[in-house]
């Protein structure tokens, strides 16, 4: 069943990189800086949400999302997407808490917000399918390139120590395999939104010339 789950993932991102680099009738810059920017955007955000300890609820949730295992990916997708509709529901209930209503602006303001709430949900659903289908898809090929060093050092046998000091009473050991480990998602996002936006931005930068 995960060789069926990969190979379909597989065909989809290779779909993607169709439809974004040979099918369109536009400059090569143009495809491929469109293709950095989506993935780096993607990435840059994906690490600020995550360097806030929003996703820290699930200490497995950000290595799997930025993983190279198609079928943890997609729980990961899921999991989040479960998360987001449950609160979008939430938030249209017709219950809400006395304190609500005591607000300034009583009942006006919810009958005011319900509006713009179901509007949000209206473009939540075609966003949803934007990310699973296209956005996911490309940000996994990227995580793989940049994961294979970093997966590298994981299952490194040996290690090695750096001892620093600030003084000569205070010293620290750190060891290259934990720091990796410890800052994983960090360095995937890092690794993936730097390049990708410089190079969306070189690619871009002669029509500003």
């Amino acid at each position: 069943m995960m060789l069926v789950i990969g190979a379909a993932w597989s065909l989809l991102a290779a779909f993607d990189l169709w439809l974004i680099l040979i099918r369109p009738d536009a400059a090569w810059q143009t495809r491929v800086a469109f293709l950095l920017g989506v993935v780096g955007i993607y990435s840059f955000a994906f690490g600020v949400v995550a360097g806030s300890g929003l996703l820290d609820w699930s200490p497995r949730l950000g290595r799997d999302l930025t993983g190279p295992h198609p079928t943890l990916l997609l729980a990961g997708i899921f999991t989040v997407l479960g998360v987001v509709f449950s609160a979008a529901a939430l938030a249209i209930g017709p219950k809400k808490t006395a304190e609500s209503f005591d607000r300034r602006g009583g009942m006006i303001l919810p009958v005011l917000q319900t509006p713009v709430i179901f509007l949000i949900m209206i473009v939540l659903i075609p966003f949803a399918l934007v990310y699973v289908f296209l956005v996911a898809p490309l940000a996994w090929i990227a995580y793989a390139i940049v994961g294979a060093p970093l997966d590298s050092i994981l299952m490194s046998g040996p290690d090695t120590e750096i001892t620093m000091s600030d003084s000569q009473t205070d010293l620290q050991t750190i060891t290259i395999k934990k720091l990796v480990d410890d800052h994983l998602v960090t360095l995937r996002n890092a690794l993936v939104a730097v390049p990708a936006l410089v190079s969306s931005f070189v690619l871009t930068a002669h029509k500003l010339i």
